[in-house]
């Protein structure tokens, strides 16, 4: 009797383009909640100068020490290097181009949104003594932290392990900006929300485009296997 055809497996379907979006409007809320607490003056507000002007989180040097090795690794050529990096490489494992786009569209993006609210709301770092807006400052919100999450995020859901890696490193570098006293921690988190928001929402829709397909694969069997 002989042997059936192999049946190449129907390749599965790219979750909705919606669901991103949604997450992305849902992350969105406690942005916008934060930002007009800093404008208004809120509570929020108050506790980020409590925080600032306690310097409780400085007392330790050794604390301190690595805090300033993490600030320096979150500085934008030696984070953009890395990042770059890192999505060559999986771009070259993968053998798809998919890890460079969403990695470019996503810091494009990115840098759109945190550049607009920098300059338009323009705040004062934490080391002048002074929590003051529209001074041509722009902490608010943290780049670094927004950039950090953006990639983690985005390539958390092509390799799981290594996002978990970067999360950890991204918050890293978050907190080391707050312990140097370059950002108050309501930047820290508005820049994170905006940055695992913005990469989700940029990897999911990038799911929809052909260009970021990955390459088919030769089945053992001898059929051809569908794009994963």
């Amino acid at each position: 009797m002989s042997a059936l055809p192999a049946v190449a497996s129907a390749p599965q379907a790219a979750p909705p383009a919606g669901r991103f979006v949604s997450l992305a409007v849902t992350c969105s809320l406690p942005v916008l909640l934060i930002t007009a607490d800093v404008l208004a003056g809120g509570p929020l507000r108050r506790l980020d100068d409590f925080l600032a002007a306690g310097g409780w989180h400085r007392a330790d040097a050794a604390v301190t020490s690595v805090a300033y090795v993490f600030d320096r690794l979150g500085q934008r050529a030696v984070a953009g290097s890395i990042l770059v990096a890192v999505a060559a490489f999986l771009a070259w494992r993968g053998r798809s181009w998919r890890p460079l786009v969403i990695t470019g569209a996503g810091l494009g993006m990115l840098n759109l949104v945190v550049g607009a609210m920098k300059l338009t709301i323009g705040r004062s770092k934490p080391l002048s003594g002074q929590d003051l807006l529209y001074v041509g400052g722009s902490q608010f919100p943290s780049g670094h932290a927004a950039s950090g999450f953006a990639f983690a995020s985005a390539i958390g859901r092509e390799q799981p392990w290594l996002g978990l890696a970067l999360r950890f490193l991204a918050a890293a570098v978050a907190y080391s900006r707050v312990h140097t006293g370059v950002h108050y921690p309501g930047d820290i988190v508005v820049g994170s929300l905006i940055g695992a928001s913005t990469g989700q929402a940029v990897a999911g829709l990038m799911d929809h485009l052909p260009l970021t397909g990955r390459p088919s694969r030769p089945d053992p069997d001898g059929a051809v296997g569908a794009e994963r």
